[in-house]
């Protein structure tokens, strides 16, 4: 659990933004009941009535106990009040859509009165809420079993997944237990019997999934028992067995299972009892007679434990929220500077006009977040001087990472090294920095990148060469090894992230600092502007023809990583300097 001084970040990145409330719930007034009540009463000439269903007009100090509790918090709260009578299922949910004006949803379980226990208009919410890019804090206040309605609610928001047997070894299975017993089908009955929910959620809560299961969680002595009589006795096999029972479970699950969920779900089923996806944390509570929604949402993320970078992440979304239009206007302060800057985009075309907008776009932005990283700034620095001194220990509580162990730290550096060396692709013509897979070698584009934006090519330079754009690349070279090279720093590594696995190539060997470069020049088609939707283009070079002359071949280049611009502007000056050494006359020893 974090520490007390640790919730308190917390509170401050995540409950100390919330500005507005949305509850849905049944059992509460909303304006338009009681304005509707009121109309009718002036009408008729007599005293409003309320909905006497609704538990609020049997009891209303519980529910204005959780009104007054907002209104008391830190600053007051803003709050609306839905019912969900018209959240029909199957549509987009106005309360969902709703949220994104609200920072905080507090949903009951229960939206039908008439239909006693069901939360299917609750999880369809959540799975909607799941699928938006917007990060909601909902918290589900329900009268009804707590353990139950987090079941319900994991299973609706649970994505299937495929990777829980393969086809092959489910088959194979199959087949070797129908021929093993006479009655397949009681085998099979027997089998899904004892593959229960638990037995499902345990294995897909495994911190190494789809890997063995967590010790601690339900008896499999059944399988043990059902395998042994069977003659399967190989682990292996007895593994598949009760991977292929727990597959039939699934199956059984599937039309409570979230087809378009996030397989990045987590969750603890122990108090306080939360689950998150990347868009959406769902806290849960009891309802009673003092509730204090806010405190209990902190209790769940707290729980959470969401990590540092998170909490700096949420510190600067707060930021940009409080202060953002002080900080637009600041970003617009000179007016000499954006007339220059709008007067250049107006003036382009094509692609050129394509990467003049991203460019201005980027420069306001740097304009927008340096007014409001001072403050972000000083929120990290108050953590971490908050925080114990043990560094190691830290870093294993928060990412699971034990900086300890050689391998752990081997790979944080290499992981750390491609982070800040490369990223993804950006742009759409080729520019510096792009790395390009050209048959089975890669490339690094090293033009400057003024000769590369389309529209620019300089005739007195190139000649009439057409919308063909000449450049230069250098053929990055392997470094094979466990280990990071020697002298990492001597610019000329880069670290790749390819297929999901960091790589490290040389500008040239990797085993001799002194060796060249191998660097050619390509003409690249359509002034190396990228395919559509794609991040391929069609490049030349002149090769040999085997009988004396040159010829030009066609390839087919994919744009798979990019070196960020000052490591890209660092091999740019590498290959100069080597280009233009002196001294070629010069004896050795």
């Amino acid at each position: 659990m974090p520490s007390e001084e640790y919730k308190d970040f917390i509170k401050e990145a995540f409950i100390e933004p919330i500005r507005s409330v949305l509850i849905v719930d049944d059992d509460y007034p909303t304006f338009d009941e009681v304005l509707a009540s009121q109309i009718k009463a002036n009408h008729q000439g007599r005293a409003p009535e309320m909905n006497p269903e609704k538990d609020w007009y049997r009891d209303p100090i519980s529910i204005q106990g959780v009104l007054n509790r907002f209104r008391a918090s830190h600053q007051p709260l803003l709050v609306d009040i839905h019912d969900g009578s018209n959240v029909n299922i199957g549509e987009e949910y106005k309360a969902a859509g709703h949220l994104h004006q609200s920072d905080l949803l507090v949903l009951d379980y229960q939206l039908d009165r008439h239909l006693q226990g069901d939360g299917t208009k609750a999880i369809d919410i959540a799975r909607a809420l799941g699928r938006s890019s917007h990060f909601n804090l909902v918290l589900v206040h329900t009268s009804e079993d707590l353990d139950r309605v987090f079941r319900e609610m994991l299973i609706g928001m649970m994505p299937p997944f495929s990777n829980l047997i393969n086809d092959d070894d489910n088959a194979a299975i199959g087949e070797k237990l129908f021929d093993l017993v006479d009655d397949y089908a009681k085998l099979e009955s027997e089998l899904l019997q004892l593959a229960t929910e638990e037995h499902y959620l345990h294995l897909r809560h495994s911190s190494d999934w789809p890997g063995s299961e967590r010790p601690d969680g339900p008896s499999k002595a059944g399988f043990d028992e059902i395998t042994a009589k069977l003659g399967i006795v190989e682990p292996r096999e007895k593994d598949l067995v009760y991977r292929w029972a727990i597959k039939q479970r699934e199956k059984a699950l599937s039309p409570r299972l979230n087809d378009e969920g996030s397989l990045n779900l987590s969750w603890s089923e122990e108090y306080p009892k939360w689950m998150r996806t990347d868009s959406v944390f769902i806290a849960f509570s009891n309802k009673g007679r003092n509730d204090d929604l806010l405190e209990e949402l902190l209790q769940a993320l707290t729980a959470w434990r969401p990590r540092p970078s998170r909490l700096f992440l949420a510190a600067l979304r707060k930021e940009l929220e409080d202060k953002g239009v002080l900080a637009e206007s600041k970003a617009l302060g000179n007016n000499h500077v954006l007339a220059h800057w709008y007067k250049r985009l107006l003036e382009s075309s094509g692609s050129e006009r394509e990467v003049l907008v991203g460019e201005s776009v980027t420069r306001h932005s740097e304009q927008l977040l340096n007014f409001v990283l001072p403050t972000v700034v000083n929120f990290a620095t108050r953590l971490v001087r908050s925080e114990s001194d043990d560094a190691n220990g830290l870093c294993r509580q928060y990412f699971n990472v034990d900086l300890n162990d050689n391998r752990e730290a081997a790979k944080s550096q290499i992981e750390h090294n491609a982070f800040v060396c490369s990223k993804k692709v950006e742009g759409y013509h080729l520019t510096t920095g792009h790395i390009l897979r050209i048959g089975d070698d890669l490339f690094v584009c090293l033009s400057p990148s003024c000769d590369l934006v389309p529209g620019r090519k300089s005739e007195v330079r190139y000649g009439d060469i057409g919308d063909t754009l000449p450049f230069t690349a250098v053929r990055l070279q392997s470094f094979e090894g466990d280990k990071l090279p020697k002298r990492v720093q001597s610019n000329r590594f880069v670290f790749l992230k390819i297929d999901e696995t960091v790589k490290i190539f040389g500008l040239n060997d990797p085993t001799n600092e002194a060796a060249s470069p191998h660097s050619f020049t390509f003409y690249a088609s359509n002034e190396g502007r990228f395919l559509p939707n794609e991040k391929k283009l069609r490049v030349q070079r002149i090769v040999s023809d085997n009988i004396g002359g040159l010829k030009s071949q066609l390839f087919d280049a994919e744009v798979i990583s990019q070196l960020r611009y000052e490591y890209a502007l660092n091999l740019l000056q590498k290959l100069g300097s080597v280009s233009g050494r002196v001294g070629l006359d010069f004896v050795g020893k």
